[in-house]
């Protein structure tokens, strides 16, 4: 309603006794000027609303057009590409989706009549008194700022965050959002990240420890792995995830029962978990062919009586046997470990 529209009102009403006939047409006018002020501001509202709708739908065209063009233009792996223009998609469609609504709603406002002037001056003023009060909230939408343009990690990346192992299923600038393998969906404020690491980052890497008995050949055992890795890269089965030929590296830990051997194969993100698993169902099976074992702990118990007298040793979780004799270490007991070939 019009300032002027309504003192016109005023006046048709002050104007009925003193003659009732020129009031009565007064009024009628008036509201027949409202009706169509007002049909037109709804008319002007329901334009603007739909101009919303066509300019969010146009702002998404946009952005998957922008990010198949990067998928199209990048000769990085195809997968880390997707990622990354996912993640961007994601934040800029957000953020444009934010500016436009807030145009119009303010377009509203100042249809329907009101002052947006000072509307905004009080927005600066909250604002700034926000700022001051949310130190943490921008300091999660810097993070994020950054985190995006380092691409450190984006959407569908397995991350490791304090603590915290999972699978990246929402980034924004103001939070990470992640499934964990046992299901659970964990949100990260991005402030909140002081160090991240990525598991999916370009490559990824199977690594195999194999542990062999102290009795059997090493050298013979590594060329048994060798012999079982080569030419993994052109395998049927798990060729087309691996990108670079399977490496033994030697002998990497000497246990209280195991000499442990290491080999390990480059593979292509996330892949690495079902190569693993692949490969050593693989090596068990050629170290059992050669008669290789894979040790288990076992205990070996020596008894021996106050009197001199000895007893057969009882030996626990292993086959070996043994007998004191009197020359042993006096005492009531002795305790020995022992590993078994």
């Amino acid at each position: 309603m019009q300032p002027s529209s309504t003192f016109e009102l005023l006046n048709a009403v002050d104007t009925i006794a003193e003659d009732p006939g020129e009031a009565i047409v007064e009024a009628a006018s008036w509201f027949a000027r409202f009706v169509s002020a007002a049909l037109g501001s709804i008319i002007i509202i329901a334009v603007i609303i739909l101009l919303t709708l066509v300019a969010l739908r146009i702002l998404r065209s946009m952005v998957n057009r922008a990010s198949q063009r990067v998928l199209d233009r990048h000769d990085r792996p195809a997968r880390e590409v997707k990622l990354k223009a996912d993640t961007l998609a994601s934040v800029l469609e957000n953020a444009g989706r934010m500016v436009i609504v807030l145009i119009s709603t303010m377009m509203v406002l100042s249809n329907v009549g009101l002052n947006i002037g000072p509307l905004l001056a009080s927005a600066g003023v909250v604002g700034l008194a926000i700022g001051f009060g949310a130190q943490s909230l921008i300091r999660d939408f810097i993070s994020g700022f950054f985190i995006l343009l380092e691409d450190q990690f984006g959407v569908g990346d397995v991350i490791t965050v304090n603590e915290a192992t999972g699978t990246v299923e929402y980034f924004s600038l103001r939070r990470t959002s992640m499934r964990m393998l046992d299901g659970t969906f964990v949100t990260i404020p991005n402030g909140e990240i002081l160090q991240v690491s990525n598991l999916t980052k370009d490559w990824a890497r199977a690594i195999m420890d194999i542990d062999i008995s102290y009795g059997d050949d090493i050298d013979h055992a590594m060329e048994v792995i060798a012999d079982e890795l080569e030419g993994i890269e052109n395998d049927e089965k798990i060729g087309h995830v691996v990108i670079a030929p399977a490496e033994v590296l030697g002998v990497t830990a000497l246990g209280a029962y195991q000499v442990t051997i290491r080999a390990w194969v480059k593979t292509k993100p996330m892949e690495h978990w079902g190569v693993q698993r692949e490969l050593l169902k693989r090596i068990k099976q050629a170290l059992d062919r050669n008669g290789i074992t894979i040790p288990f702990p076992h205990q070996v118990t020596l008894v021996r009586s106050e009197d001199g007298d000895h007893e057969a040793a009882k030996t626990l979780y292993g086959r070996t046997s043994a007998r004191a004799t009197p020359d042993d270490q006096s005492g009531s007991a002795a305790t020995a470990s022992s590993s078994e070939g």
